[in-house]
């Protein structure tokens, strides 16, 4: 009657209900505040209420403990996530995220009010990174999200052999990745990140390009003849890049049929990129 927003009203009792562990109440009363995203693929992480729910949530979550007993499984277990750490960070991550009611709470909350980005930054922040990709590729997200959410996140944490792996996972031709990769790249070289750059070409089997890169580690900051007899590494790179970019060509050349994936077009079709 007076005028007022009563949104805020409503989040303090949603907050309340929360605290209390009434979820069933908390999604009622935040339901009269919250509004979904006019746009799902905007770079942002929803509402300053949303995010506040969240982290709320994620806060509260309790860590689970190990029992004595249980000491010398959790070893064997340990053991067994350092040889295959991709795979058995994403089996926890599934088990994690399905068996804790504050972690669906999350899911239910990103997934009626937040953004794509929001989401797969959840899931990223709980080393779910298959699920953010999946979702990622489900919701076909545009290349800035996939930058910002996934991309950037994983290189700083130094997880980036882990996102290669799972991209190679999901799809082993990389087709369903293209657009992705090559905006990877393109950001990698404005921001003049080129030893990672050249580490992503080489995944890509972008030979040209990666040539290309290893010109420029070669020249980039030599002032004489002697200095760039120091880096005669990197023309061996370049000549062994190409040499093999060539043998591409010319075996794809001599065939009548073949299928191409997206590695092999990015070395017979992107040279001009």
């Amino acid at each position: 009657k007076s005028g007022l927003d009563p949104g805020g009203a409503w989040h303090a009792w949603g907050m309340a209900c929360l605290k209390a562990g009434n979820f069933s109440a908390a999604r009622e009363k935040f339901s009269r505040g919250l509004k979904p995203p006019m746009d799902l693929n905007q770079l942002s992480h929803g509402s300053r209420l949303l995010q506040e729910v969240i982290q709320y949530l994620e806060a509260t979550v309790k860590p689970t403990l190990i029992a004595d007993d249980d000491y010398f499984a959790t070893l064997r277990e340990l053991e067994a996530t350092l040889r295959t750490r991709s795979l058995s960070l994403e089996m926890m991550c599934e088990g994690k995220i399905q068996h804790n009611s504050y972690y669906q709470e999350c899911l239910f909350y990103l997934h009626s009010y937040g953004t794509n980005l929001a989401i797969i930054s959840f899931y990223m922040r709980h080393d779910c990174m298959r699920e953010a990709l999946l979702h990622l590729l489900n919701k076909e997200s545009p290349s800035e999200v996939f930058i910002e959410g996934i991309f950037v996140p994983s290189y700083e944490s130094g997880k980036l052999h882990m996102l290669e792996n799972l991209l190679e996972t999901i799809d082993p031709g990389l087709e369903s990745w293209g657009v992705y990769l090559i905006a990877a790249c393109k950001y990698l070289q404005r921001k003049n990140y080129y030893h990672i750059l050249y580490e992503l070409q080489q995944f890509m089997k972008d030979h040209v390009r990666a040539a290309m890169t290893c010109i420029r580690f070669f020249t980039h900051g030599a002032k004489s003849y002697t200095e760039l007899g120091g880096k005669q590494t990197w023309l061996l790179k370049i000549k062994d890049h190409l040499k093999v970019y060539l043998q591409e060509v010319s075996r794809s050349s001599g065939r009548k049929k073949m299928t191409f994936t997206f590695r092999k077009k990015m070395s017979a079709t992107d040279v001009s990129r």
